[in-house]
């Protein structure tokens, strides 16, 4: 049963056209978004570079090492908002100045850590100046991984590489002011952003 119903979804699909074309929906060009999604598309293919993937359960800032031999960095959405911020204020960095950044541990992989998150945490850069105090980023396709139970290290490193792509592409992010935050999580809302 849709307890919604769709006159109020042909509204929200209104009002996502609306943010879409705003003048206040912040945008960068086309050639910076895509310069930095071929940089996220050439970070997946070097087998070198540690994934970061958001998964809550684990431990923020903790570092695995998957089967395959790949290291992979736990984290919440800060990757995602550093990437933005980024998109935003900065030129695309080449993947071997992100590479020393990672080798640095001076990516944000946290808005904040718990104590007992930062005990053992290889990586403990927080969002600090990467902060996009008024908005929310949002994901147009779903990032999350559906693998309850199922160990980091043991989840198909072709899902962890396809998580990865989709978490940190600009070209699958779109903000929305916090004060409306909540409309990042409707669908109705999410396609109109494509």
């Amino acid at each position: 049963m849709d307890l919604v119903g769709e006159e109020i979804r042909k509204k929200i699909r209104e009002i996502g056209k609306l943010w879409k074309e705003s003048p206040n929906n912040p945008k960068a060009s086309v050639d910076i978004i895509n310069s930095w999604n071929n940089v996220i598309l050439e970070w997946v293919k070097d087998k070198e570079m540690p994934l970061i993937i958001r998964r809550p359960k684990d431990k923020r800032g903790h570092v695995y090492t998957h089967e395959t031999g790949r290291k992979i960095i736990i984290s919440d959405n800060t990757p995602a908002t550093w990437v933005m911020y980024n998109v935003l204020h900065e030129p695309p960095l080449p993947l071997r100045i992100i590479r020393e950044l990672l080798e640095k541990k001076e990516i944000p992989v946290a808005l904040a850590f718990t104590a007992l998150e930062k005990e053992g945490a290889i990586h403990t850069k927080i969002q600090g100046k990467f902060a996009l105090s008024d908005w929310k980023v949002c994901h147009i396709e779903k990032i999350g991984l559906n693998q309850s139970g199922v160990a980091i290290e043991h989840i198909d490193i072709n899902l962890l590489e396809e998580h990865f792509e989709k978490f940190l592409s600009p070209k699958n992010m779109f903000l929305v002011p916090k004060s409306i935050s909540g409309l990042g999580e409707v669908q109705e809302f999410i396609d109109e952003q494509r």
